[in-house]
């Protein structure tokens, strides 16, 4: 599969809803992780990221109230990582303490319901192994409009040294977008963390960009450091 710039992946969305980016360094030897969230009106445009003990919170920007926008997007436990665009992270966690696959924790999942319509959940699990690591990224969405449901699952091992998959909810513009479609884009990640936050902050939607994460976690000593750039304080 060609690969195309991170920066032109996130740039040809004019409207991605959430993101998630998963993929390998370019040294070959971190997990690199990314989400990102943007918003058209209303509650979801008044939220920022919070950093939580590895993990990633979202909280109501300064002096908003919560609500059902507000969920925990990135959570790590026993090497392993889940990122997702909803409350289901949490669900499918406590699915995965349970000894139940990842595959049978998202299939209990249906789609999220936003403003009477059924959304997309994006969901990705990076499993981390001793010298390497397996990324599963997955995407339930509706199939037609009576309320079927379709799964698709794309799974990655022995992934090349700076490459990465993207994995949004929509494509479109803002107010004439659809649902994500096909396989999560194949991109180049830059040298550095920073390279790939400023790829994809400067280059998502300026009116609708929210809040973006990115993680980097090395496959040998599972340290991490992560970046996090919010729209509101």
């Amino acid at each position: 599969m060609a690969r195309r710039t991170l920066a032109d992946a996130v740039w040809s969305s004019a409207y991605p809803g959430a993101g998630i980016l998963a993929g390998k360094s370019l040294d070959g030897e971190s997990a690199i992780a990314a989400f990102f969230i943007c918003g058209t009106e209303g509650p979801e445009t008044r939220r920022r990221f919070v950093e939580d003990g590895g993990g990633v919170v979202i909280q109501p920007a300064e002096g908003e109230p919560g609500g059902a926008h507000i969920y925990q997007p990135v959570l790590s436990f026993e090497n392993k990582m889940l990122i997702g665009n909803g409350s289901h992270i949490e669900s499918i966690f406590s699915t995965l303490s349970d000894g139940k696959s990842f595959g049978r924790a998202v299939k209990e999942q249906a789609c999220l319901s936003m403003d009477d319509a059924l959304a997309p959940r994006i969901t990705a699990l990076i499993d981390m192994g001793e010298n390497d690591f397996d990324m599963d990224l997955r995407i339930t969405k509706a199939a037609d409009p009576q309320g079927g449901i379709m799964r698709q699952s794309f799974k990655y091992a022995e992934i090349l040294p700076g490459t990465g998959y993207l994995l949004n909810m929509y494509k479109g513009t803002p107010g004439n977008y659809t649902d994500f479609e096909g396989e999560p884009i194949a991109v180049e990640l830059g040298a550095s963390i920073f390279d790939i936050v400023a790829d994809i902050w400067e280059n998502l939607p300026s009116h609708e960009r929210i809040s973006l994460w990115v993680g980097a976690t090395n496959m040998h000593s599972h340290r991490s450091i992560s970046r996090i750039i919010n729209k509101n304080r």
